[in-house]
């Protein structure tokens, strides 16, 4: 949809990333004194953040998968409900998790090569990907990001010592934009607004100056 700078490649993520299903279990499941896995739900990600509150769900960690297991540079997104505005919507693990699962309405997309997981969840931030699944992800009651959605999605990709550069961009401004935030309530729509450019500046490679001698995206691909 636009022009990318040299160096970089359009690529599908289901290239890369795998996607992780979530843990489905009955009512008789659920343990009442909060010992086990905690499993996630989709009122778990607020904010682009992982909350977790009193009331979650607890069930026997024998019946969970490992790789159900949230882990650091994973994204988890709501891949089930009523709400077009929920659909598909994110939270970037900042770390490693022993005792926490999704749940079945939740997707985890976890990047291959975790060097790639921060610019990745940028991307899960911003509105293409937003609007991509809003508009593919339409039922009649329920809405669902099916695997084949994400899988051919069409990311731009730049070289990694470039998307490291990027993340550190992104970073940098948005804590400028927090600081706004936590002073100035009247500019909340100008904030969100901002928030939405720098991530679009970010992803067409507006945002950082481009250094010929980074290794091309095609020679991470290959690797």
């Amino acid at each position: 949809p636009f022009d990318i700078p040299k160096g970089w490649e359009w690529v599908r993520l289901g290239e890369v990333i795998e996607i992780i299903g979530g843990v489905s279990y009955k009512k008789g499941d659920v343990l009442v004194d909060n010992f086990g896995m905690r499993v996630l739900r989709g009122g778990n990600i607020q904010n682009n953040s992982l909350i977790l509150y009193d009331d979650d769900v607890y069930i026997n960690k024998d019946s969970i998968a490992k790789e159900k297991i949230i882990r650091e540079g994973d994204i988890i997104i709501v891949a089930s409900t009523g709400s077009k505005t929920v659909i598909g919507k994110p939270a970037f693990i900042e770390k490693d998790y022993e005792n926490i699962a999704i749940g079945a309405f939740l997707r985890i997309i976890r990047p291959i090569n975790i060097l790639n997981s921060k610019y990745i969840s940028k991307i899960f931030f911003s509105g293409i990907y937003r609007n991509y699944i809003r508009n593919i992800s339409k039922g009649t009651n329920i809405n669902n990001v099916k695997n084949e959605y994400l899988n051919n999605f069409i990311i731009p990709l730049p070289p990694l010592a470039e998307q490291k550069r990027i993340v550190e961009k992104v970073d940098e401004l948005f804590a400028l934009i927090d600081e706004l935030d936590s002073n100035k309530e009247d500019l909340l729509e100008v904030i969100n607004l901002t928030r939405n450019q720098v991530l679009q500046e970010a992803i067409q490679g507006k945002l950082v100056e481009q250094n010929p001698e980074d290794e091309p995206v095609s020679v991470l691909l290959d690797r």
